[in-house]
């Protein structure tokens, strides 16, 4: 979670929205959220790593968080927040065990966590007993194992919001202006 400060000026116009009526701050808040949200979107896109079928990359967006989610993360339901990444299941290209290619669709979370956080150690890659396959396929070859260089973590989200900091406060504040003005209107 990101703690926003901010400046006098911005802070009177979350005043001004925190004293709407029941709803509407909540409302006002999570409009400008999504519109600070753009350019970060866009940035993570630009620095996410890419597969031969850029799933990862396609999949990031915004959403808001479920209830579950938000008792884990201890977010009120009156408190506005959205979750930036991966949020789209993607179609993947995965092999059978007779090495026939087919369509998944799957989350891209998982993935995201790898590069992000941890990467992987160089390991080896086996069949699985279960899957009755007597050797599976790499690239354009087929074998019982493989051995992976594994991968250096690569922070592309939080580079994403690093490179994006200073606009997405900008655009939080000219959200929140633009919904006060449309409801002030709507008000006259």
């Amino acid at each position: 979670m990101i703690g926003l400060r901010f400046t006098p000026e911005i802070q009177a116009v979350v005043d001004e929205i925190e004293s709407l009526q029941d709803g509407l701050s909540t409302k006002a808040l999570r409009s400008a959220l999504v519109a600070a949200s753009k350019p970060v979107k866009t940035t993570i896109k630009r620095n996410a790593p890419v597969g031969e079928d850029r799933a990862l990359k396609k999949s990031i967006g915004h959403r808001t968080f479920n209830k579950e989610e938000r008792f884990h993360l201890e977010i009120k339901a009156d408190q506005a927040a959205i979750y930036i990444g991966p949020t789209r299941k993607q179609f993947e290209t995965l092999f059978s065990a007779g090495g026939v290619p087919f369509k998944k669709k799957r989350d891209q979370q998982y993935k995201a966590y790898w590069f992000e956080v941890t990467g992987t150690a160089p390991h080896e890659i086996r069949l699985r007993k279960k899957s009755g396959a007597k050797a599976m396929k790499i690239g354009d070859r087929f074998a019982r194992s493989a051995q992976h260089p594994g991968m250096r973590k690569n922070p592309f989200i939080t580079r994403g919001w690093q490179q994006t900091d200073d606009q997405f406060t900008r655009l939080f504040y000219n959200g929140l202006q633009s919904f006060l003005e449309k409801k002030r209107a709507a008000f006259a």
